[in-house]
């Protein structure tokens, strides 16, 4: 099972829930890249993140995104530990079935564990992503990711 593959059920599953926009591999201003964004219909962001080996999923923690301006580099687990503001409400690691144990999990993160049973279904094993905050995800933020995707999406389909 690839990081696609996970990335394809994933999003086929959060986009049967009404009025949700999903998207792949999205950076919104002043966070981290998210795998996998969600912005529910009562607009607050979520973010899962896929990982396919625990090596990955060990050196993740340690990754730091360098700052401009003389700014110290930031580490997004230490942002999502402090319940950064600027991050997701919620934040979910995605993993192939039996690649992590519930002790692997942050107190900070929720995990959905993918089974293929004939076809690629989910399992959420820890029911609940712990709330990090209550922030919405602003409309101006929202439009520059509809804004992204349909020039992404223009590009592919016009070549």
């Amino acid at each position: 099972m690839t990081a696609l593959d996970i990335e394809k059920g994933l999003i086929k599953n959060r986009l049967e829930k009404s009025g949700v926009t999903v998207a792949p591999h999205y950076t919104p201003s002043r966070w981290f890249e998210c795998d996998v964004i969600e912005i529910t219909a009562a607009g607050y962001f979520r973010e899962f993140e896929v990982k396919v080996t625990r090596a990955d999923f060990k050196t993740d923690a340690a990754k730091e995104k360098p700052s401009r301006f003389g700014w110290p580099a930031r580490n997004k687990h230490a942002e999502l530990g402090e319940k950064s503001i600027l991050g997701p409400g919620t934040f979910s690691f995605v993993t192939p079935e039996g690649l992590l144990a519930p002790t692997d999990i942050p107190d900070f993160a929720g995990w959905i564990e993918i089974r293929i049973h004939g076809k690629i279904t989910l399992e959420i094993v820890r029911k609940v992503a712990p709330k990090l905050h209550s922030e919405k995800f602003s409309a101006k933020r929202l439009e520059h990711l509809r804004s992204v995707f349909y020039w992404r999406f223009l590009r592919i389909f016009t070549k």
